[in-house]
């Protein structure tokens, strides 16, 4: 499914199910950030839907996004930038940490497990504006990365911008212009009855954005739904998985 339509599905998923939600997430503002959507109404909405979900979970985190800004925007609602939080994955989604394998990467998937590290909360980047320096012109780039800082390979003439290339002007950081989240590090490790005798316990890093930042403490357990992903941490080396997009949800 193309994103444009992707987002549509979102924007009409949202209004037949979720506006009460909207409602209360407008007037909370900014203290909630969020909308958590069951994967379970998703099923009963639109099973096809649903199930594209797990296996191009990139393309509907954005639309979603897109889609609850855009219908924010339709009931009167501005300046926010909310997020959609999916729960209740099928339980065939969930995996150990030392079960996890390459066939994982790229889905959404969710972990039972122990919190054992818990970084401070910092703000990175998460949409950077760029000034040209022959024309001035600014361009913004998305930062999927926290680890590096994406510059623009073009000042876009569409945009207004003179069509120069990275490698014949400056691009600038506009840090007042661009746009920050917050962002934690959560290691996470397997459950002690997850593990056979004599095994070292497996861990995975977890990378929690916005709203969740915050929620944990070292020791809670926890079900944390996210895309399983391979960062690799500089250029030559051996990338490691790790989790984006984490839900925390307490287990019993």
């Amino acid at each position: 499914m193309h994103e444009a339509d992707l987002q549509t599905r979102w924007e009409s998923l949202l209004r037949d199910l979720f506006n009460e939600a909207l409602h209360n997430l407008a007037v909370e503002w900014p203290d909630t950030q969020s909308v958590e959507v069951s994967y379970r109404d998703l099923e009963r909405w639109d099973l096809d839907f649903a199930q594209s979900l797990l296996v191009q979970p990139d393309l509907h985190l954005e639309a979603s996004k897109q889609a609850v800004k855009q219908v924010l925007v339709d009931e009167g609602h501005g300046a926010m930038d909310p997020f959609i939080r999916i729960v209740h994955l099928p339980s065939d989604q969930t995996r150990a940490i030392s079960h996890l394998r390459a066939e994982d990467l790229g889905q959404m998937l969710s972990i039972d497990a122990v919190t054992t590290k818990i970084s401070g909360v910092r703000p990175r980047i998460y949409i950077a504006t760029f000034r040209c320096s022959a024309c001035g012109h600014l361009s913004t780039v998305n930062q999927p990365n926290e680890q590096e800082l994406i510059q623009p390979m073009l000042c876009d003439p569409i945009d207004g911008g003179c069509d120069r290339k990275a490698r014949e002007t400056r691009f600038s950081l506009v840090e007042r212009d661009s746009s920050l989240i917050n962002t934690q590090f959560i290691e996470l490790q397997e459950l002690p009855e997850q593990m056979r005798g004599g095994i070292q316990p497996e861990r995975i890093l977890c990378i929690a954005e916005q709203d969740l930042c915050g929620q944990l403490n070292p020791g809670d357990r926890v079900k944390a739904n996210g895309v399983l992903f391979i960062r690799f941490a500089a250029e030559g080396r051996q990338g490691h998985a790790r989790l984006r997009h984490l839900p925390p949800h307490p287990l019993a």
